[in-house]
């Protein structure tokens, strides 16, 4: 689990983000924007859901900082290049569309599952082991489209692991209430824990209504 230092605390929807990337070294990658930097932490900015949070990261948790995603995968060689002959088959490949008709289909399947039972990630994570491989081959087959909807496709990716982190912490927490109400402690930490657990599934229904909105949107480019 990713160490936090400082929560710092949640502003208003409307403020902006940059287009930073930021990768942890728990796999996790988010969009943040560089607040403040020390010898060990680095304050960011990031949207999560509805909200915006600013929260001190240890730099020992992240594993790089970079630019626009594109720009930076073209410098680590991880961009795939098609054979000669074939630079315009992902612009023309049919299967794009079917692939985006697929993955909204498993997300409107994860959204059912998690309204259903918020409080058990079980089915959430079964999912997420089902999908990934799908997810995974759409992202390395179109990674080089410039098509308008594929943005839209890198943001809902995006969000969906912004809802695992989530769920991640929610359960964390959850464990701790659990463990706390065992022992005596203090009503008042219990509660705090409790509202922290509450506060990561809203951030995680945010996230995920964000992906399924972006998916809509991605669909709704392909159509024109």
């Amino acid at each position: 689990m990713i160490r936090l230092l400082v929560a710092l605390f949640i502003l208003s929807a409307a403020a902006p983000v940059s287009a930073e990337i930021i990768r942890m070294k728990d796999g996790r990658e988010f969009e943040g924007e560089i607040l403040q930097e020390t010898p060990e932490s680095v304050k960011i900015r990031e949207r999560c859901g509805e909200s915006i949070l600013e929260i001190d990261y240890a730099k020992a948790d992240i594993e790089r900082i970079r630019g626009p995603a594109d720009e930076d995968k073209k410098e680590e060689g991880q961009v795939p290049q098609n054979p000669p002959g074939q630079e315009t088959d992902v612009e023309e490949d049919p299967g794009y569309e079917q692939g985006i008709d697929k993955i909204i289909t498993m997300v409107k399947s994860l959204k059912l599952s998690w309204e259903a039972n918020r409080t058990d990630s079980k089915a959430a994570r079964a999912w997420l082991k089902e999908a990934s491989p799908v997810i995974k081959e759409f992202k390395e087959k179109y990674s080089r489209s410039k098509r308008i909807s594929y943005s839209y496709m890198k943001l809902a990716f995006l969000k969906l692991t912004n809802f695992f982190s989530c769920i991640g912490d929610m359960d964390e927490k959850q464990s701790a209430y659990r463990e706390n109400a065992k022992k005596d402690v203090p009503a008042s930490v219990k509660e705090s824990i409790k509202e922290a657990a509450s506060e990561y599934e809203r951030m995680a229904c945010d996230s995920l209504n964000l992906a399924d909105q972006y998916l809509s949107m991605a669909k709704a480019k392909t159509l024109k």
